[in-house]
């Protein structure tokens, strides 16, 4: 069945530090990269691709994106924003998900030389996790594949969570990006 197995969280102590994001890291667009990536380019996504600011950013880098999916990384650290003696709760990866089909809307948005437009989170569906928590250390993929978009903004995307060794995390969510 669908459930979140071992949740724990608790607000004390939380302490947190923004991250870089990183979009052109693949070997492959290493060269585009190096042509033509500026200062200018790395505060838009800062900006845009992800509209959190400071300690709310919680994904470190874009690794890769195109028109369907997007695969962005999470290193947990002490420092990190919900890291409770060395450990995450596994819900934060809802977060970890939202963030990322954030990231995808905001590339997605510049290929089409549009503003990013506020998007909101409606639900999700089936998050499946199988351990209960996140430890300082470990590094997250975080992958989203737009699977349904509707003219309205209606759109839902499957979510997953990778570790070094595998998949530990999926769900199913449901976002709503209005018009205006």
């Amino acid at each position: 069945g669908c459930l979140h197995r071992g949740a724990r969280f608790t607000m004390s102590s939380m302490t947190s530090s923004a991250r870089d994001i990183d979009a052109l890291t693949s070997s492959t667009l290493k060269h585009l990269r190096e042509r033509w990536w500026s200062a200018e380019f790395t505060e838009f996504l800062r900006e845009t691709l992800v509209p959190h600011a400071g300690p709310m950013v919680l994904l470190d880098r874009v690794v890769s994106a195109d028109d369907e999916n997007l695969c962005a990384e999470v290193r947990i650290r002490a420092d990190s924003l919900f890291c409770v003696a060395g450990e995450v709760g596994a819900w934060a990866g809802l977060e970890y998900m939202a963030q990322a089909i954030g990231a995808y809307a905001g590339y997605a948005a510049r290929k089409r030389g549009e503003p990013l437009k506020l998007g909101y989170l409606l639900g999700t569906r089936c998050y499946e996790c199988s351990r209960p928590i996140y430890t300082v250390g470990m590094l997250l993929r975080v992958h989203v594949k737009r699977v349904l978009q509707s003219e309205n903004g209606l759109a839902s995307f499957e979510c997953r969570i990778d570790d070094e060794i595998g998949q530990i995390a999926s769900a199913n969510l449901s976002v709503f990006q209005p018009a205006e």
